[in-house]
């Protein structure tokens, strides 16, 4: 699994059990080990991760 399929894996749950607003991108970091600046280094901000992350759980319906 690639950093950026680990980081949308880690955010789908996070988004999905602790919300938005609780999600920090501090925390992804430390649950995948990807450092911060991987992170937005694929995704520009958080809003630009939860639209991935819908877009992602989209194409699976």
């Amino acid at each position: 699994m690639s950093k950026k399929e680990a980081i949308l894996q880690a955010a789908t749950w996070h988004f999905a059990n602790k919300g938005f607003k609780d999600t920090s991108m501090s925390d992804l970091s430390k649950i995948t080990g990807a450092a911060e600046g991987t992170i937005f280094y694929h995704f520009k901000n958080k809003e630009t991760l939860f639209l991935a992350v819908l877009e992602t759980v989209k194409l699976k319906i």
